[in-house]
């Protein structure tokens, strides 16, 4: 005789595993920029350097610097005006972001942009 409780238990378990290892929720605008071809991604990161109210009229190259622990992603850009950027992409609902200039950067934080993180 078969026991269906026993897979109901199991799949909890499995479940309550996830949860208490730290499962990070995935970061939806991450997911549409890994996706994305070069070119998607320098229109929606320089949509997102504009709601921050940043001017980027040319983007050279982006680079994915990595993400960390909450699910947050850091990416650079180097636009053509010269200035470089690194945009902070939240991981929450509303995929809310945080721009900063790298020069500004490094002088503040010591972080330098265009460099992956280390792994953890």
């Amino acid at each position: 005789m078969r026991r269906p409780y026993r897979v109901l238990v199991s799949v909890a378990g499995i479940c309550c595993l996830a949860a208490a290892a730290g499962a990070v929720p995935v970061n939806t605008a991450q997911e549409k920029l890994l996706a994305a071809t070069e070119e998607g991604r320098k229109s929606i990161l320089t949509g997102y350097l504009a709601r921050d109210k940043v001017t980027c009229t040319g983007v050279n190259k982006t680079f994915y610097q990595g993400s960390d622990h909450k699910g947050n992603a850091f990416w650079n850009l180097d636009c053509s005006e010269g200035t470089s950027y690194v945009i902070q992409i939240f991981n929450n609902e509303i995929n809310s972001t945080r721009s900063y200039d790298c020069v500004r950067l490094k002088e503040v934080t010591g972080g330098t942009c265009f460099t992956k993180f280390k792994q953890q």
